[in-house]
């Protein structure tokens, strides 16, 4: 994602935030009976979404013993992970059952197909499932129009079509950068949501905090594996849209179950992707260098939780990745990235590839800048380690 702090600040981009729900989260494979269904009926059915507000869901269902349980299921279309919840019904062998369920912004991207369907219970234990309903997840607060081309489909409002050709085309640019770079290509099609206001683009990402997002300027976040927010308004679009493509098709080639990768080769790649650094973002390093004042690589796996490190975090990121694709080539950036497809961990990915440990890469990147090596940690003296240091 990219954040721009509000001036004076530094600007920044929204982290995902962790919804915590009171639904559980399951496996499946998806809608089918898991018991005996003969005799079981659905009267009615039928299920809709408000974006960033809520999903609705209800059915009537008869059986020839009395139902006990109900219990929804939901998720993304492709996804085998869906959500669990577990809704009060009165028992009785016709019943109906309904349940509204809380959408915060940006728990799923504009567009995103979800299904969902119905577990019903009997007094005996067995269990019937609904047919599996597929709803679209839309934000119908806009007149959308869109132009599409291989691959990429660029939604926008508000705007000349010759404009949103621009855009589109400015997305084409991008992906043969990130091609060219770090031979990776899209290997599915890209959704482009373009709003013209923060105020528009409000319910389609998360927030943070109300201190942090008052400080911060989200410019345009990746909010799904294949979709993108941009705020058309700001006149860093095009290098925003650039950004956010690069962690899409870097994401798509480590996609894997089991780790992401960490945030300054991420937002390094990313801000690569942009082409020169922006200035803001310029200044910050050369302040940081100045001073010996450097966030070191291994506090980079992770977002700053600072709003005023925002600058400094991109600038780095970028002056990190810069220095490893300059001293080491494109070929062992895409061995490091085959090996985070696998799930490994940052420190296992730099020995296997680089034959570096995190902190000898933060070492050799300040010496590249002119900066001194880092103080070596103290140890305690005798005296401290046989009283516990108290």
């Amino acid at each position: 994602m990219r954040w721009r702090a509000r001036s004076p600040l530094a600007r920044s981009g929204r982290a995902c935030l962790l919804l915590a729900l009171l639904a559980s989260v399951v496996l499946t494979t998806g809608a089918g009976s898991v018991g005996a269904q003969a005799g079981w009926q659905v009267l009615e059915s039928g299920a809709s979404a408000e974006f960033a507000q809520s999903l609705n869901a209800a059915v009537r269902v008869s059986a020839p013993t009395p139902i006990t349980r109900a219990d929804l299921f939901f998720g993304r279309v492709g996804d085998r992970l869906v959500r669990r919840v577990y809704v009060p019904v009165s028992t009785g062998t016709t019943v109906s059952v309904d349940h509204g369920e809380v959408l915060e912004p940006g728990q799923y991207a504009p567009g995103t197909e979800l299904r969902l369907w119905w577990r019903l219970t009997d007094r005996t234990g067995a269990t019937f499932d609904t047919p599996e309903q597929v709803i679209r997840y839309d934000d119908e607060a806009h007149p959308w129009e869109s132009v599409s081309e291989r691959g990429v489909t660029l939604y926008y409002y508000g705007v000349r079509p010759g404009r949103a050709q621009g855009w589109l085309d400015n997305a084409h640019t991008a992906l043969g950068r990130i091609e060219k770079e770090l031979g990776l290509s899209a290997e599915a099609p890209i959704d482009i949501y373009v709003y013209r206001s923060e105020r528009d683009m409000q319910g389609a990402v998360a927030t943070r905090s109300d201190d942090y997002d008052a400080m911060v300027t989200t410019l345009g976040v990746a909010v799904d594996e294949d979709t993108l927010i941009l705020l058309g308004s700001h006149s860093d679009m095009e290098e925003t849209m650039a950004h956010e493509l690069s962690h899409i098709i870097v994401g798509m080639a480590t996609e894997n179950p089991y780790a992401g990768l960490p945030r300054w080769l991420d937002e390094g790649l990313a801000m690569l992707a942009e082409g020169k650094l922006p200035r803001e973002n310029a200044a910050a390093l050369q302040r940081a260098i100045e001073t010996d004042r450097l966030l070191s690589v291994r506090s980079m796996t992770s977002y700053s939780g600072q709003a005023s490190e925002v600058n400094l975090f991109y600038g780095e990121c970028y002056s990190v990745v810069s220095f490893m694709l300059e001293n080491y080539g494109r070929e062992r950036m895409q061995a490091l990235l085959e090996v985070f497809s696998k799930g490994a961990s940052q420190h296992d990915a730099l020995r296997e590839v680089y034959d570096i440990t995190i902190e000898e890469l933060d070492a050799l990147w300040r010496e590249s800048l002119g900066v001194p090596p880092r103080p070596a940690p103290q140890a305690p003296d005798s005296a401290d380690a046989l009283s516990g240091g108290h």
